[in-house]
């Protein structure tokens, strides 16, 4: 008997190092019978007596002996499921047996690779939560396929691990596939064209429903936040400088930057004139009443007044 590290072991020690190794190759060729077995056992039908009274003796004996199992992991039910279901064993758990007249769990060793994410909870009971259920604990933003998730994905810097992976790999295959990608269809290319004018033409399809679905639920909130013309036609009076909505306002100044006039795209129908903008909206023929008469325009002490009023 020893109670120290220091341990002193008899001359048969060696011997008994030989048994163990003997018996881990015993344990090994074990294993491999029983995956055998567990791959088979959903065509146990077509064996004969003989196997399938083997299987139901195992089944038996499974049941009737105890076992030591990790506090976290259920081993055992692994182990019936993958026998009894023909799934595989996961490769994350390693099992140490033993056999001599029964089947003994001697450790378990679980890799953690799950992760759980709390969402208005303390990290002391995030922590506890996982510990529990044997998996790791964690926050966001995380990187799900390649993307992160939980972030504010609105902000550039949230981007620049998926743009730097672009970068990496882009000189790769740029100088074979990108000018194909973006080459119009009658030069032999895919016609994808520019992604900043597809948003642009996107973020410009927000502007036409707001005009045309006046009486949404989310133009009523648009109104009530940003005013009867939701800022479209002066992002100036804005009350929020970030957000998604105030992008699409941003649009009207990006494209005249590049010589295109937004509002003069737009012709409204006047119904009751509650929605339509005296000064700013095209309503009359030509241009708005703000661009033909810019002067009357700045003197106006209501300069969003809308046609109704």
């Amino acid at each position: 008997m020893a109670s120290d590290s220091n341990t002193s072991f008899p001359l048969g020690s060696q011997s008994s190092r030989t048994d163990n190794e003997s018996q881990a190759r015993k344990n090994q060729k074990l294993i491999e019978n029983l995956t055998i077995l567990k791959k088979s056992f959903d065509s146990i039908k077509h064996l004969n007596n003989a196997y399938a009274n083997k299987i139901k003796d195992l089944n038996s004996k499974i049941e009737k002996m105890g076992y030591e199992l990790n506090k976290k992991q259920n081993e055992i039910e692994i182990l019936k499921k993958g026998k009894n279901k023909g799934s595989e064993i996961d490769p994350a758990r390693k099992v140490n047996l033993e056999y001599n007249g029964r089947i003994q769990i001697m450790s378990v060793k679980k890799e953690a690779l799950d992760k759980l994410f709390g969402i208005g909870i303390s990290n002391v009971e995030l922590y506890s939560i996982a510990s529990s259920m044997g998996c790791l604990a964690s926050h966001f933003p995380c990187i799900y396929l390649g993307l992160p998730i939980g972030a504010n994905m609105s902000r550039c810097n949230n981007w620049k691990p998926l743009v730097d992976k672009f970068h990496k790999r882009l000189s790769k295959w740029k100088s074979k596939s990108l000018s194909i990608v973006i080459s119009p269809r009658v030069n032999g290319g895919l016609g994808i064209g520019s992604l900043r004018i597809t948003n642009q033409a996107l973020l410009f399809k927000w502007w036409w429903r707001f005009c045309v679905e006046d009486q949404a639920l989310w133009c009523k909130v648009i109104r009530s936040i940003h005013g009867p013309l939701g800022g479209l036609f002066d992002s100036t009076t804005v009350k929020y400088k970030s957000g998604p909505w105030y992008y699409i306002m941003k649009l009207k100044e990006d494209l005249q930057r590049n010589g295109i006039n937004l509002p003069s795209m737009f012709k409204r129908k006047v119904g009751n004139g509650q929605s339509t903008s005296f000064w700013n909206n095209i309503w009359l023929g030509g241009p708005s009443l703000s661009c033909s008469f810019p002067r009357l325009y700045r003197v106006d002490a209501n300069p969003n007044c809308l046609v109704s009023k």
